[in-house]
């Protein structure tokens, strides 16, 4: 394991811990430096997530600060859309996924640059 690959994993656990999307860094070092396809890239950032969410959510369920009933809210439909999303993957061209992930990072990314900050007190 190389410094970078270490750095990549630590910082992408540590945000993705907080909630805020680590797999964009993992997917980023995975397709941009090691030049992996951006399929395997999402793979295997599905599967390094499993630990990092069941480690949040443990940590997230001691300080109770998930709020059960909006997950509910949105829990029926996670799985319908993740199948969605793999089906499109599926069909569409590969370059596709790649850039509409970019875009994707990038409007979420400035979005969260310019929103004001909430108080949560």
């Amino acid at each position: 394991m190389t410094v970078y690959n270490i750095i990549a994993s630590v910082l992408s656990g540590f945000i993705g811990s907080m909630g805020m999307g680590g797999g964009g860094i993992l997917i980023i070092y995975l397709t941009a430096i090691l030049d992996l396809p951006q399929l395997y890239s999402q793979g295997i950032n599905l599967l390094i997530f499993i630990p990092t969410a069941v480690t949040a959510i443990i940590r997230y369920i001691k300080l109770k600060i998930i709020d059960f009933s909006k997950v509910k809210q949105f829990y029926y439909l996670i799985i319908p859309g993740a199948l969605a999303g793999f089906y499109l993957t599926q069909i569409t061209d590969k370059n596709i996924s790649g850039k509409v992930f970019g875009v994707f990072l990038l409007i979420t990314g400035l979005i969260e640059l310019f929103k004001k900050a909430k108080s949560h007190n």
